[in-house]
């Protein structure tokens, strides 16, 4: 809030990351509006930020097959397809299936890519490749 603001200085702040530039006179309704907007989303910030920590630590937590696998749920492949790409059974895949969500602490392929979309949408930054690779 500023009594003596000028276009140059809340184009400055703006860039730097102010939620809002009041000047005065104000109207105490809307002052407290933008307080509450300003509240509303660095708790919104705040919540996708966590949510990012925990997706991240869960995603290292994964084994190099649990990962392999995870690419394969994220690109919509069945556990037999998974398998005949990693050279491996359908029960082993399966198996490796219920690891990563229990480890991503998900009941089903929708929620896990559901979480992955809303872990990049928020900025966060997979430490594994989860592009999907073709069998050969």
């Amino acid at each position: 809030m500023t009594g003596h603001g000028d276009l140059s200085t809340a184009v400055d702040l703006m860039k730097a990351g102010t939620f809002d530039y009041v000047t005065k006179p104000f109207d105490t309704m809307r002052l407290f509006q933008r307080i509450k907007a300003a509240t509303t989303l660095s708790q919104r910030q705040l919540a996708d930020h966590w949510f990012n920590f925990e997706h991240h630590e869960k995603l290292a937590s994964l084994t190099t097959h649990e990962r392999e696998v995870f690419a394969g749920i994220l690109g919509k492949q069945t556990s037999r397809e998974i398998a005949e790409a990693m050279h491996n059974s359908a029960r082993t895949i399966e198996q490796h299936r219920s690891n990563v969500f229990k480890k991503m602490g998900v009941v089903s392929a929708l929620e896990l890519a559901q979480n992955q979309d809303r872990f990049l949408l928020t900025g966060g930054i997979t430490p594994f490749d989860t592009t999907v690779h073709d069998s050969q």
